[in-house]
């Protein structure tokens, strides 16, 4: 009863999630790929997702490195290491997925004649409307725990939780408006094998609904490729920016975090470089600051203790 509980309130806030991406998010399609890329494979004989192709295989591989280091960081929770490489992969995958044809359907909903505009403006409301049976059903739940901790001291509320929750649970939000948010959770969440592999197909084919909405857009693959490369240059071109009009004055080139010697261990020489690099201040100052900071939280908080 707990981990459907649980289940449940991932799902919930999943998709208020969804619901802002869908009511506050950009419209503007990003690929990753390069101008170069653009130049060579737009003219060439290749089919016209060939680009999109290109961009979901970096993407992909740049999601399974981060599956992979979760996995690794979760270890010690997680029934078994490739469970959670696979569930988190899934989850990141259908999540980036959702947000790049979300993008190509606003997209495509700006280029789109009046009357259709208007039809394809019905879906952020049904998404928004969901969102917020999503967030008042979570606010009823932490009413009814309230009641419950008022009622009972704190162990006995807390053993008494999922079973007295059942019935907000089991309702008509948990159960049909999330279920494919709770599919798409249910096997990172799994407690067992079993639970695993019955679980994994329904957010499988999820995923390939992600995945064939995508590749069936409408939008121009060109133009997306063309916008990620532009941002990506003026990321570059505003650090380079940084570094040159950002120089330190001759007062602050004589800060340095501590005196280095000439000779030593190389990695005090790594340690001193990275902090000059992250920024120019001197480690005694930085510790009585945090020493100050620390007492001062440690003094609030007894006082309001």
């Amino acid at each position: 009863e707990g981990q459907a509980l649980f289940l449940s309130l991932a799902a919930a806030a999943l998709a208020v999630g969804a619901a802002l991406v869908w009511v506050f998010g950009s419209g503007r399609p990003v690929l990753h790929v390069s101008e170069a890329d653009v130049q060579f494979l737009a003219p060439a004989p290749l089919p016209r997702q060939a680009l999109l192709l290109l961009s979901l295989l970096r993407t992909t591989l740049g999601i399974a490195f981060g599956a992979l280091v979760m996995a690794a960081y979760t270890r010690g929770f997680a029934p078994q290491f490739w469970q959670t490489f696979v569930a988190a992969f899934v989850v990141f995958s259908t999540m980036q997925l959702h947000a790049l044809g979300l993008a190509f359907w606003k997209a495509r909903r700006a280029e789109a004649p009046p009357a259709t505009r208007r039809l394809m403006r019905l879906a952020p409301v049904a998404v928004a409307a969901l969102g917020l049976a999503a967030l008042a059903w979570i606010g009823v739940g932490i009413y009814r725990v309230s009641q419950i901790a008022a009622v009972a001291d704190p162990g006995s509320a807390f053993r008494a939780l999922p079973t007295s929750l059942a019935p907000w649970a089991s309702g008509f939000v948990p159960v049909f408006l999330l279920a494919p948010f709770r599919a798409l959770l249910a096997p990172a969440l799994a407690p067992d094998m079993r639970s695993f592999l019955v679980s994994l197909p329904a957010a499988l084919v999820i995923l390939a609904a992600h995945y064939a909405w995508v590749l069936r857009t409408n939008a121009r693959f060109e133009e997306a490729a063309l916008e990620g490369a532009r941002r990506r240059a003026a990321r570059a071109e505003k650090r380079e920016g940084g570094r040159l009009h950002g120089l330190p004055s001759e007062a602050q080139r004589a800060v340095v975090p501590f005196a280095l010697p000439p000779q030593g261990r190389p990695e005090m020489a790594v340690l001193w470089k990275n902090l000059m690099r992250r920024r120019r201040s001197r480690l005694r100052g930085a510790a009585v600051w945090w020493a100050g900071a620390t007492a001062l939280v440690f003094v609030a908080s007894a006082a309001l203790g």
